[in-house]
């Protein structure tokens, strides 16, 4: 009899071992499965960053882009401003000439 309940400890006894086996192998397994997620993830975030940094040399290569654009329209106006006030210029020293003309042609 003391066999037995001998031969029932040690069953218990190796029930438990493989019990706490096959816990640490899931542990195991979901720790790989983690690590793999972790990989997965810092190369997202390492992507993205990457992509963030692009986007930001590209807005500041159209900022520079748009600054020099924005800088020719100034000197295209200022350029438009004085051709206009060249041409009414123009246009009032010709309505003087024809005026004079006119009065020249009514002595």
């Amino acid at each position: 009899m003391v066999k037995k309940s001998g031969s029932k400890k040690t069953k218990a006894i190796i029930e438990k071992k493989s019990l706490l086996n096959d816990a640490l192998k899931e542990i195991k397994n979901e720790i790989a499965s983690m690590k793999r997620k972790r990989e997965e993830l810092e190369a997202q975030l390492q992507s993205t960053k990457d992509t963030i940094g692009k986007t930001q040399e590209e807005e500041s290569r159209l900022r520079n882009k748009l600054t020099a654009l924005t800088n020719k329209e100034t000197e295209f106006s200022a350029k438009k401003d004085k051709l206009e006030d060249s041409l009414e210029y123009v246009k009032e020293k010709l309505e003087k000439i024809k005026k004079v003309e006119s009065d020249l042609s009514d002595v």
